[in-house]
C-alpha cells in the first residue's frame, strides 16, 4: 500500500508542476494577447483618420496582427481545456490517495433506494464512510446503479465470480484509458440517466392523423413548385389556388410540428453528454480487442455518428427562435415539417441498438471502478470453497484511516459454525463484525477484498446490527430488532449458503429475558448446515453453551489498564471467553459513582 501511496504522491507532484507551468503559459499568452488586441485598436485607429497617408505595410501588417490575435485565442483556449483536464486529473489521483489513507470522499447517489437492510448495518452505499464511495468511479446513473446492485447480488455463482476476478485483472491495462474517460465527462455533471434518453426516444414524434396531414402538405408543396417550373401550368385554375393554397395550409399546420422542438431539444442534450463518451470507446475499439469484447453493440454501430445528423436536424427546427426567417421559409417550403421529418428518422435509426449501448457503457463503467479499485487499493482476490468456511488472515477494515486499523486473522476450529463473540465496550466486537461483512460483500461482487488472504464461500450475507425503533410505524427498539431476527431466520428455509452477523442480541429487554432468548436462539442457528454465524453479546454467561454445542466456539476482545489507570484496547480478536469487564469502570471514570 505504501508503494501505491509513493506512486500517486509522484504523479500528483508532477502534475502540479504541468499545472503551474501552464498557467505560467497562461499567463504569457494573455499578456500577448492584449498587446495585439491594443496594436489592432491602434492600428485600426491609424488607418480611420481621414488625412492618413500610411504605406501599403501597414496594411499587411495590420492582417498579420489579426491573424496572430486569432492564433493566440486559440492557443489560449487549448491551453486553458488542457488547464481543466490536468486539473480533473489531480482531483481523481487526490480521491486515489484519500481512499488509500481510507478516507474516501463521498460519492453522490444519483437515485434514491432503501437501506433499511444490511446495506445499512455495514455503510455500503450512503455517505462518505461508505464502500460506495471508496469504489465508484461510474460516469453516468445507471452505472453507479449496477454498481449498487452488485452490493445487493444474492446467491452469486462461483463461475460469474471467478469471471469477473479475471475481467478486473485484465482491464488493468484500459486503467488509463478509463481515466480519460472520466476526465472527458465531469461527474458533477453526469446527472442525465440512459432512462430520459430511452423514455424521448420510444415517445412517438407524432400520431398517424398528423402523418395524414404531413402527406397533404408534401402533395400541394409538389404542385406549388410544378406550377413555378412549368409556366403554363399557372394558366390552370388549380394551380392557380395551389400558390396560395401550400403556404396557407403550411402556416396553419406549422403550430402542429412546433411542439417537437422541446421534445427533441431535451434528447439532443442526453445525447450531447454521452456522445463524447461513446466517440472515445469507439475509437478505442478500432485497434483494441479488448474494448471491441467489452463493447460490441457500440463498435459496431458507432452511436456518435448519429449525433452530427440530429443536430444538423435540430438546426433546422431551430429556425423557430427567428420568426422572420422561420416564415419566409415555411412559405416557400415544408421547412419545420422536413426538420421533424429528419429527425424522426435518425431517432427511429439509433432506437434498435442505443439502449444496448448505454447498458454496455454501464457494464464498462463498473468495470472500471473495480479495477481501479483493485490497482489502488487492494490486489488480494479471495478464494472460494465449496463446503462452508470463513477464515482470513489480516482482515481489516477498509473505511477505517489505515494508521488506526489493526488486522485481525481469524480461523473456525474444526466443525465449528458459530462465533460467540464477548467483551467489553468499546474493545471492537461490531467493528469486527463489519469487518467480516465487507469484506465478504466484495468478495461476493468479485472484487478484491482487505486482507493478506482470505478463504471463504459465496454466502449471502446478512445482518442485525443497527436496529433502531419507529416512531411513524409504532415499533419499539425491540419489536424491530425481533423482527428483522424473524426475516433472516426465515431465509435459512432456503437452504442456501447465509453469513449471519448479529450485534448484540435482544439488548432492547430485561436481563433475564434476553439471556433466554439469546440462548435458545444460538443454539437454534447452531444446528443451521448451511450458515456461518457470528454473534456479539455482553452477556458472558452465554459462553458456557461452547461446552455443551459442538459448533459454538468463543472467542472475545479484551483490554487493559495503563500505568496511569487508562484503558487500552488492542483490538485483537482471542480464543475463549471475556476474562473482563469494563461498564462499571467506565462509569466510575464518567463520575456516575
Amino acid at each position: 500500500m505504501k508503494q501505491i501511496q509513493t506512486h500517486l504522491n509522484k504523479r500528483l507532484l508532477k502534475y502540479n508542476q504541468i499545472l503551474n507551468k501552464i498557467d505560467s503559459e497562461i499567463k504569457k499568452i494573455q499578456q500577448w494577447r492584449l498587446l495585439l488586441g491594443l496594436s489592432i485598436l491602434l492600428i485600426a485607429f491609424l488607418l480611420s483618420l481621414p488625412s492618413s497617408k500610411l504605406p501599403s505595410i501597414v496594411y499587411f501588417l495590420f492582417l498579420l496582427v489579426i491573424i496572430l490575435f486569432g492564433f493566440f485565442v486559440y492557443l489560449y483556449k487549448k491551453k486553458f481545456y488542457f488547464k481543466t483536464q490536468i486539473q480533473e486529473l489531480i482531483i481523481f489521483l487526490n480521491r486515489q490517495v484519500s481512499r488509500t489513507e481510507g478516507r474516501p470522499q463521498e460519492r453522490k447517489l444519483r437515485f434514491s433506494i432503501p437501506t433499511k437492510d444490511y446495506c445499512h448495518d455495514l455503510y455500503l452505499i450512503q455517505g462518505s464512510q461508505s464502500l460506495l464511495s471508496l469504489i465508484d468511479e461510474t460516469i453516468t446513473p445507471h452505472g453507479q446503479m449496477i454498481l449498487v446492485s452488485f452490493f445487493k447480488s444474492h446467491f452469486p455463482q462461483k463461475e460469474t465470480i471467478l469471471s469477473r476476478q479475471k475481467q478486473i485483472k485484465d482491464f488493468c491495462n484500459q486503467n488509463w484509458f478509463y481515466t480519460r474517460l472520466l476526465l472527458k465527462k465531469k461527474q458533477s455533471s453526469a446527472n442525465n440517466s440512459s432512462d430520459e434518453v430511452i423514455e424521448n426516444i420510444n415517445h412517438p414524434l407524432w400520431s398517424t392523423p398528423l402523418l395524414n396531414k404531413a402527406v397533404l402538405i408534401y402533395a400541394f408543396w409538389t404542385l406549388f413548385i410544378l406550377s413555378f417550373f412549368i409556366p403554363h401550368l399557372r394558366t390552370y385554375p388549380l394551380f392557380k389556388v395551389v400558390i396560395f393554397i401550400f403556404p396557407l395550409l403550411n402556416l396553419f399546420l406549422i403550430n402542429n410540428w412546433l411542439g417537437y422542438f422541446s421534445k427533441v431539444i431535451g434528447l439532443s442534450h442526453y445525447l450531447s453528454e454521452a456522445f463524447p463518451i461513446f466517440s472515445l470507446l469507439e475509437k478505442r475499439a478500432l485497434y483494441n480487442t479488448s474494448i471491441q469484447s467489452l463493447c460490441p453493440k457500440i463498435h459496431k454501430n458507432l452511436p456518435s455518428k448519429i449525433q452530427t445528423k440530429i443536430n444538423l436536424s435540430m438546426s433546422l427546427l431551430g429556425t423557430q427562435t427567428n420568426p422572420l426567417l422561420h416564415l419566409i421559409l415555411n412559405i416557400f417550403f415544408p421547412w419545420t415539417l422536413t426538420a421533424v421529418i429528419l429527425t424522426r428518422y435518425h431517432i427511429n435509426k439509433i432506437k434498435s441498438y442505443i439502449p444496448d449501448c448505454f447498458e454496455e457503457l454501464a457494464e464498462l463503467e463498473v468495470l472500471g471502478s473495480l479495477s481501479l479499485f483493485y490497482k489502488y487499493q487492494t490486489q488480494t482476490f479471495p478464494s472460494f470453497h465449496s463446503d462452508l468456511q470463513f477464515e482470513a488472515v489480516d482482515l481489516f477494515h477498509p473505511l477505517i484511516e489505515r494508521t488506526k486499523t489493526i488486522p485481525n486473522t481469524f480461523r473456525f476450529s474444526d466443525n465449528k459454525t458459530l462465533a460467540l463473540l464477548t467483551g467489553s465496550n468499546m474493545s471492537g466486537k461490531s467493528t469486527f463484525l463489519r469487518t467480516v461483512g465487507v469484506n465478504q460483500i466484495l468478495a461476493n461482487m468479485g472484487a478484491p477484498v482487505f486482507a493478506k488472504s482470505m478463504n471463504t464461500s459465496l454466502f449471502r450475507v446478512e445482518t442485525c446490527i443497527t436496529v433502531t425503533d419507529s416512531l411513524r410505524d409504532g415499533f419499539s427498539y425491540f419489536y424491530s430488532e425481533v423482527h428483522r431476527l424473524k426475516e433472516i431466520f426465515s431465509l435459512t428455509a432456503e437452504n442456501k449458503p447465509l453469513l449471519i452477523l448479529v450485534d448484540e442480541l435482544f439488548r432492547g429487554t430485561n436481563n433475564k429475558e434476553r439471556h433466554i432468548g439469546s440462548q435458545n436462539l444460538i443454539e437454534r442457528w447452531s444446528k443451521l448446515t448451511k450458515a456461518i454465524v457470528f454473534i456479539s453479546s455482553h452477556d458472558l454467561e452465554l459462553a458456557d453453551l461452547e461446552k455443551h454445542n459442538q459448533s459454538i466456539e468463543n472467542f472475545h476482545f479484551k483490554e487493559s489498564l495503563t500505568e496511569k489507570g487508562e484503558m487500552h484496547f488492542d483490538y485483537k480478536i482471542q480464543r475463549g471467553p471475556s476474562p473482563t469487564t469494563n461498564a462499571l469502570f467506565i462509569m466510575k471514570k464518567a463520575g456516575l459513582f
